[in-house]
């Protein structure tokens, strides 16, 4: 399956991971430039126990990609999980304008069916 992802957090980043480590081909995106340079290079932004070797695995398989262009992540995947920030409101409630932010920008280049997970 081809797969896209919208946040290289600790969210995204070991889905896509575990996907990619599952067979599926993961292409996953962020707007953090220098996040998405350091994965391109075999670096890992965040700790998760043994992800660094899962990643580098995958890499060397070509089942996982990185980008900050949304655009080609879209036109690439048949499922797209958006996994972005969710930071509390002062009440309490999530602040889910990322989450909707990535939605209209998936919804802005789809030019075919695409199934869209939130896991934010």
């Amino acid at each position: 399956m081809k797969v896209g992802i919208i946040g290289a957090g600790y969210v995204g980043l070991v889905t896509g991971v575990c996907l990619a480590d599952l067979g599926h081909d993961v292409f996953c995106v962020d707007c953090n430039r220098s996040k998405i340079e350091k994965l391109r290079k075999g670096g890992v932004p965040i700790y998760e126990p043994d992800l660094d070797q899962l990643l580098k695995k995958n890499r060397k398989e070509k089942r996982i990609r990185f980008a900050v262009d949304t655009s080609r992540m879209v036109r690439f995947a048949d499922i797209i999980f958006i996994c972005v920030n969710t930071p509390p409101k002062p009440n309490g409630e999530a602040d889910l304008r990322y989450v909707e932010s990535a939605a209209r920008e998936i919804a802005s280049k789809m030019k075919a069916y695409k199934v869209i997970v939130d896991k934010s």
